[in-house]
């Protein structure tokens, strides 16, 4: 007796390519939710910075838009960011028990630390020439 497998290959194929295809759209699902815009509340620790993220989501039994804010401990690494920086944060493996979120890039730049360096700068520009009059004026 003789057994066919020609259509079980088949039925199998299905299966594998539905399953692949399942897999893609889950691990695409998981990548969107895996990465969040938010602002940075605080850069206090080492290579930390603090990044509050603010969410809608529709309320079925209220029926209206609730908004969800969450602190997430996010890995600076080369302490980049600045309070009310606007960033994009990913998760990443756990750096401790807090902390499994890294920062993915700078946004956009807060217009009040902008501002200090500018005048920070001016100041320095600033103390620099009037050391060389002092210097010429003394000669």
């Amino acid at each position: 007796i003789e057994v066919s497998t020609s259509s079980l290959a088949f039925e199998d194929l299905g299966a594998v390519v539905q399953e692949k295809r399942r897999r893609r759209e889950r691990s695409a699902r998981f990548d969107r939710m895996r990465r969040f815009i938010g602002e940075v509340v605080s850069t206090r620790m080492q290579k930390t910075a603090v990044v509050l993220v603010e969410r809608f989501r529709k309320n079925a039994r209220l029926d209206k838009w609730v908004k969800y804010r969450k602190k997430f401990k996010v890995h600076d690494e080369r302490e980049q960011c600045d309070m009310g920086d606007q960033v994009r944060i990913r998760i990443s493996r756990p750096f401790s028990k807090t902390k499994s979120w890294v920062l993915e890039e700078i946004l956009k730049k807060s217009p009040a630390v902008l501002y200090e360096k500018r005048m920070r700068e001016l100041a320095a520009k600033g103390a620099a020439a009037a050391a060389a009059a002092a210097n010429e004026a003394a000669k």
